[in-house]
């Protein structure tokens, strides 16, 4: 996997099972995560 600016990866086992996670953040975004949470569970 190539790295890119502003992303994170999360390789967790479970099991004998790898999931690898990759999230990458926005330079764009308009909102944060948690204004965003908070719009979807009120």
């Amino acid at each position: 996997m190539d790295r890119k600016p502003n992303s994170r990866i999360t390789r967790k086992t479970i099991g004998g099972t790898v999931y690898v996670v990759e999230s990458l953040v926005s330079d764009t975004a308009k909102e944060t995560v948690y204004a965003k949470i908070m719009r979807l569970v009120t």
